[in-house]
């Protein structure tokens, strides 16, 4: 879901931006400030960089359980379990932040697989 500020910024192609923003309530420039410093350039995607994942290592815990499962099994388990959670899901070619079984993004494709799964430590 796109906010004023990366509108504002005139950012395209900011997903890895939005995700963490929203997983780690952080406002959008400082994230956009730290993705710049791990290499990305405005306007273009940005893949997960091994160094940005060292960066976020202690507030992050990966969960293989996910991956292979489809976007829309793993929204309706958390939904019907009531997980109370935030976790940083990557797609083919997307970030999104997924909080208390709420997709994020406003994305609306959820036949998508899983490729990463991290749970956000609070």
């Amino acid at each position: 879901m796109r906010n004023e500020k990366d509108i504002l910024l005139n950012e395209s192609n900011d997903c890895t931006v939005v995700a963490l923003s929203q997983a780690f309530d952080i406002p959008y420039e400082n994230v956009h400030e730290l993705c710049k410093k791990f290499g990305r350039k405005d306007g273009q995607g940005f893949h997960i960089q091994a160094k940005l994942l060292g960066h976020l290592k202690d507030k992050l815990t990966i969960r293989p359980t996910w991956f292979g499962f489809s976007l829309r099994v793993f929204l309706k388990v958390m939904n019907d379990n009531k997980v109370e959670h935030t976790f940083i899901i990557l797609v083919k070619g997307h970030m999104l932040c997924v909080k208390n079984g709420k997709r994020m993004d406003g994305g609306t494709d959820n036949n998508v697989r899983i490729e990463r799964c991290f749970l956000v430590k609070r």
